[in-house]
């Protein structure tokens, strides 16, 4: 029976299906001359019944996959038909398809086409093709359309407005890739292309696209990273595969500079974790001032080897720190022996507490990019007295080293970002109180005087302006070259540097740090 004598009845029939359906409404212009097995086809596929529509085609179980993978991949949430132009059998329709795909949306208005035959045994039945779908899949019975939200070509630039080097060598390439597969779609707003993909699994970049549905419109991600600290710092690190640089501005957190091995699955300088060795004092020596259990001048021993528990410790350079002298004499000559004497003075809970409560050690930093944020624990006995010197449970990256730096240098916690905290979404990691003044002071001059006089001032001589510094060397175990460490600040710029130890000691990651300072 042709469709003239039901058009009224079957209108209604489609209209009560509003809200019933997997789509939502459908809605069909009739046509007198459109086939029985066609209009109930296309009344099954606009209600969502898509098992009902399948069994009315020659081929069900093709039919059900395709007409499923079309509603799930392109993420449809209703389609209408409108038949034109039936000439029997054939039936050309305009297809018109709403969108909605992460907070995409669209109508999308194409043409296709089927037929329909019939026979005594199993009456009318639309003869499947997969162009009845959308005409770009006739012939290809094993692809389907996918909806892809496409970020904007998004520019990501410095501080300063110029665009920043994304080449694929760049040291920096990888913060980028981040930065722009994070916050493109907050700067500006994405496109919408159907593509032809696989029927099982996604499609790749290269895949054909079908149609543009909504054009994005491009912005740009403005970055805290300075251009030429950034050349400088890459120009430091160049000649070390495994090192790795960080620039931080102590009053806001700003990252200005970061650079690390290219080699890398991950960025070292912001992921990477390992013990710190001497660096770490700066957060012991914290934690004792604040406590009282000394203060600058108190009298400190530095012996060649101490012991806790049965273990010993030495100095990897004991030369430097012989006989000891006041406290500010045995941080300022990075004596780990001194330190582990005075370990026994903190309760478990100082070192993670000052670590964490005073300079955001675990916290969970909000930086734009992933980070690994520090780990101090509670420790007791032996375990302590490692902690206290850098070492066993301990792990930092020159990221964290240069923000405990920074907040030396400021007295409180300013969460390491690279982009604007309103482009993140999230709040920054706060710590619970800052270092106060008289504290924040004695730190600030002993960082100088080993800067002075100290295992920096090889690193450190002939700068004119006020400058502070600490630095290190962190065994690695049997066979493995030691890292040596070194972090300073001058002015409003806090540095941190980790390379291996060529023989050259602290200075090889000392002239890299210096090499940053210098660039300001």
């Amino acid at each position: 029976m042709r469709l003239s004598a039901r058009i009224a009845a079957f209108s209604l029939t489609v209209t009560a299906l509003i809200g019933a359906s997997g789509y939502g409404m459908a809605l069909l212009i009739a046509d007198e001359d459109v086939p029985e097995a066609a209009e109930e086809f296309f009344a099954a596929w606009a209600d969502g019944d898509l098992d009902k529509a399948s069994r009315l085609t020659t081929d069900p179980q093709s039919a059900l996959i395709a007409l499923k993978a079309y509603k799930n991949r392109t993420h449809v949430t209703s389609v209408d038909f409108t038949p034109e132009k039936v000439d029997g059998s054939h039936v050309p329709f305009v297809v018109k398809a709403r969108i909605s795909n992460e907070s995409t949306t669209a109508t999308w208005s194409y043409r296709s086409e089927l037929d329909v035959s019939s026979d005594e045994g199993n009456g009318e039945r639309i003869v499947w093709d997969p162009a009845i779908v959308h005409p770009k899949l006739s012939g290809r019975d094993s692809q389907t359309l996918e909806t892809v939200v496409a970020a904007p070509a998004t520019p990501v630039v410095g501080r300063d407005g110029t665009a920043l080097d994304t080449q694929d060598e760049s040291l920096l390439s990888g913060v980028i890739r981040q930065l722009s597969e994070r916050y493109a779609l907050k700067a500006g707003t994405a496109s919408l292309q159907v593509r032809l993909a696989p029927l099982f699994g996604k499609g790749g970049r290269d895949s054909e696209t079908v149609a543009h549905l909504v054009t994005g419109k491009p912005a740009t991600i403005r970055t805290t990273i300075d251009p030429a600290l950034q050349r400088a710092a890459e120009a430091a690190v160049a000649g070390d595969t495994r090192a790795s640089a960080i620039a931080i501005r102590p009053s806001t957190g700003e990252v200005l500079a970061v650079a690390s091995p290219i080699t890398s699955d991950m960025n070292p300088a912001l992921e990477g974790v390992e013990a710190p060795g001497s660096v770490f004092e700066i957060v012991t020596a914290a934690a004792l001032l604040e406590q009282g259990a000394v203060t600058p001048t108190t009298r400190v021993d530095c012996p060649g080897q101490t012991s806790v528990s049965g273990t010993t410790f030495t100095n990897p350079k004991p030369a430097a720190a012989a006989g000891g002298g006041t406290f500010a004499d045995v941080f300022a000559t990075s004596c780990d022996t001194g330190f582990v004497d005075l370990a026994d003075k903190l309760s478990p809970a100082a070192l993670a507490d000052e670590a964490k409560d005073v300079f955001g050690l675990g916290l969970n930093w909000q930086t734009g990019v992933t980070t690994a944020d520090g780990a101090v624990p509670e420790l007791t006995g032996v375990d302590k007295a490692a902690a206290a010197i850098g070492r066993g449970e301990v792990r930092l990256n020159v990221l964290n080293l240069a923000s405990v730096t920074a907040t030396v240098k400021n007295g409180t916690f300013k969460q390491p970002q690279f982009v604007d905290a309103s482009m993140i979404g999230t709040d920054r990691a706060q710590t619970e109180r800052s270092l106060s003044g008289p504290i924040a002071q004695q730190l600030r001059d002993m960082m100088r005087r080993n800067a002075s006089h100290g295992t920096g001032a090889q690193t450190m001589t002939g700068i004119s302006r006020t400058f502070s510094s600490m630095a290190g060397i962190a065994e690695q175990g049997t066979g493995r070259a030691a890292h040596a460490w070194f972090t300073a600040f001058s002015g409003d710029l806090a540095v941190a540097a980790v390379a291996t130890d060529n023989g050259r000691g602290v200075a090889s990651a000392g002239d890299i740090t210096r090499a940053i300072l210098d660039a300001r």
